[in-house]
């Protein structure tokens, strides 16, 4: 757990400018280890998911964020989140543009999440991924940095691409190359206009 709290902490929280007692809201929370992790960091943390076995799980596991069992297609937050954390929501997983596999418009439900912030807040999303732009049929898909890059442009300002090291990535080739791998992904950073 310690090793997961250094990677949030350098590689997110360092460069988002959230300041502690702020309000941030992590999407697709599983177990909640992130959303108490980010708890222990100070933040007011309210923790969304889709799975009620998850929610309980983390209710059970961890005292301080506020959880939430919650179809984020279906969810509006009570009050506006200082930032959004996600991590490994199966929404980017999948399909970037149009309607994907599972019925979900990502762009329009991304859109959607960064109403929520006001305009400078930042939206994190890390996910896994090896860049390779591989989209099998019956698995996840290892979208390319530059498929998260044109999804997240259009909702705001893009102002951070790294792996899950912190290390940044600049291009597809870069991102392959250096951020790919079995732990490791992208953290992309983006600023709401």
């Amino acid at each position: 757990m310690q090793a997961e709290r250094n990677q949030l902490e350098k590689v997110v929280v360092a460069f988002t400018g959230w300041e502690e007692g702020d309000h941030i809201l992590e999407l697709g929370c599983g177990n909640g280890q992130h959303a108490k992790l980010l708890h222990d960091m100070g933040f007011a943390v309210t923790a969304v998911d889709h799975s009620d076995v998850g929610i309980d799980a983390a209710k059970a596991r961890h005292e301080g964020p506020n959880f939430v069992q919650a179809d984020v297609r279906e969810f509006e937050p009570e009050e506006e989140p200082d930032g959004i954390y996600i991590r490994g929501m199966s929404f980017y997983h999948y399909e970037l543009a149009g309607i994907n596999r599972h019925g979900i418009d990502v762009l329009e439900e991304t859109k959607r999440m960064f109403e929520w912030l006001r305009s400078g807040s930042i939206f994190v999303m890390q996910i896994a991924s090896n860049f390779s732009g591989d989209r099998p049929e019956d698995w996840i898909h290892h979208n390319k940095l530059s498929d998260y890059v044109g999804l997240f442009s259009q909702c705001g300002e893009v102002v951070s691409t790294t792996d899950w090291n912190g290390r940044a990535l600049t291009s597809d080739a870069d991102a392959k190359k250096f951020g790919g791998g079995t732990r490791s992904g992208i953290v992309i950073m983006t600023r709401k206009r």
